[in-house]
């Protein structure tokens, strides 16, 4: 078999126009509610309006910006076989974020009488929201509320007006091993619009190499910072010979 894209596979959304290094979008966030404190449940950060209560006066949970505009299109990807049939391909949506974050930075409130709806009792879903946030990846204990990994993600905020988040892996049953050649259908459920701000979206399949999934921030950051460290090296050379005699008169 002819494996063209090795195991593990990811997929992964890219939005391009999108500033999420915006300083108020940044800091819109409360993050003792989000490490599952119950006082801060109730009572969000003043940072997170406009959407720290609803028009109700319930605290809105997650509140702040980034949890509003939280990204909510959904994939499904099949191979066409040859007599036309569709096979689904698994896509796992765990290990998708950062262990630090899923483990130590987001917690959920404790469960009340083993019900995580009844701990968020009182609070508001975020306003862009159809469903509240223990129905999130509804049906696994272990993948709801504010340790749903699809929301650990978002949450971490991208550097750059271009940017790739994680969605899942693909290395599980008949593709184990990878997506072997052939024909695919993505199924995309459209729910993220982008034209109002003049952004686009794009999905992306890609491998992981021995240093990880590409990502171009590390070195754009270098680039800059080495340039700049030249530029600044020889604007001072040419200072220091220009003015070296001063010194020397005096």
């Amino acid at each position: 078999m002819v494996v063209d894209f090795p195991a593990p596979v990811c997929l992964y959304y890219q939005l391009s126009n999108y500033y999420q290094n915006n300083r108020r979008y940044s800091v819109s966030r409360d993050n003792e509610q989000l490490s599952g404190d119950s006082w801060a449940l109730q009572n969000p950060i003043t940072e997170c309006q406009p959407y720290q209560k609803n028009t109700s006066g319930y605290p809105i949970a997650p509140c702040g910006s980034i949890a509003n505009s939280l990204f909510n299109d959904t994939f499904s990807l099949y191979r066409i076989l040859t007599d036309g049939t569709k096979e689904p391909v698994h896509m796992d949506n765990r290990g998708i974020s950062w262990w630090t974050d899923t483990n130590v930075m987001f917690r959920n409130p404790e469960p009340v009488n083993k019900s995580l709806a009844l701990a968020f009792k009182g609070t508001a879903k975020p306003p862009f929201w159809p469903y509240p946030v223990y129905d999130l990846g509804k049906g696994n204990p272990n993948n709801t509320g504010f340790v749903n990994e699809h929301f650990v993600v978002w949450m971490r905020t991208a550097a750059l007006p271009t940017f790739r988040k994680l969605y899942s892996r693909i290395h599980q049953g008949n593709f184990s091993v990878g997506l072997p050649r052939g024909k695919y259908y993505l199924n995309i459920t459209y729910n993220y619009p982008v034209l109002s701000f003049g952004g686009s979206k794009t999905v992306i399949l890609s491998t992981l190499s021995w240093m990880g999934g590409k990502n171009s921030f590390l070195g754009i950051a270098y680039l800059v910072c080495g340039s700049a460290c030249i530029v600044t090296g020889v604007v001072m050379l040419v200072v220091h010979f220009k003015y070296r005699h001063l010194n020397e008169d005096d």
